[in-house]
């Protein structure tokens, strides 16, 4: 069925499969609901047989999800934090990769009590 072979994000559409025969026929079926909806797919945004890509900010495979090295590049080059603004940046990067890292809530909660009012050790901007 759709919900085996199709991941939505918002208005993305991956078309998952674990081999060529069987992605054929996922891609048939995907088609298939395309029609059946007259819905319109844009020619530009397609791309097919990709086997690894950079795919909505993570590097995705065959063997699964990974961050994208960029982005940990961005986060590890973050200058020290010093105002809420910047904490708040920061936690919005670590949001990125929470769901690659079991209980990153836990590691980061001491950061969340930085944003709370009277927190004498950061400056506001």
């Amino acid at each position: 069925m759709m919900h085996q072979d199709v991941e939505v994000y918002v208005d993305d559409m991956i078309v998952k499969s674990r081999d060529r025969a069987n992605h054929l026929a996922a891609l048939e079926r995907f088609f298939e609901r395309i029609r059946q909806f007259r819905s319109r797919l844009n020619p530009k945004k397609c791309t097919f047989g990709v086997t690894y890509e950079k795919l909505l900010g993570y590097m995705v495979s065959k063997r699964g999800i990974k961050a994208n090295p960029d982005k940990i590049k961005a986060i590890l080059n973050m200058p020290a934090l010093r105002t809420k603004r910047e904490i708040t940046c920061f936690l919005g990067r670590l949001q990125y990769i929470s769901r690659l890292i079991a209980r990153l809530t836990n590691i980061y909660e001491p950061i969340f009590r930085l944003l709370r009012k009277n927190q004498p050790t950061i400056g506001d901007d």
